[in-house]
């Protein structure tokens, strides 16, 4: 129990040191799970507010539109407005838009096994 609780203690100790990160400016970070899993070459850490649209379209899941879009929306003043920006340009708005989308390259029995791994907040 009482490793238990120094864990949380330790978590609400990160908790305080990703609030001071995002007063000190937004910042893209870029990791991967684990290093195997990982494709190609790690950007690390990025500031969304002064990284070139070159280290920006390198990202791993990050298209032109969204970093041309990302440069013209500068500067974001914390993490939390980066994090609203980047939400607002998911791919899919709705899990119909999901199908609609999707469903022009593969058939509905597909559309629906896809369905089960897409997440729409």
């Amino acid at each position: 129990m009482k490793l238990r609780a120094m864990g949380a203690m330790g978590a609400m100790g990160a908790m305080g040191a990703m609030g001071a990160m995002g007063a000190m400016g937004a910042v893209l970070v870029l990791l991967a799970s684990s290093a195997f899993a990982q494709v190609g070459k790690s950007l690390g850490v990025v500031d969304a507010n002064t990284a070139t649209e070159q280290v920006l379209v390198a990202a791993p899941s990050v298209s032109a539109p969204v970093v041309k879009a990302l440069i013209a929306a500068r500067p974001f003043n914390s993490i939390v407005d980066l994090n609203k920006f980047l939400l607002s340009h998911r791919p899919w708005k709705s899990i119909e838009h999901f199908h609609k989308e999707i469903g022009k390259y593969v058939d509905d029995k597909e559309v629906r096994r896809l369905a089960r791994y897409v997440a729409i907040q």
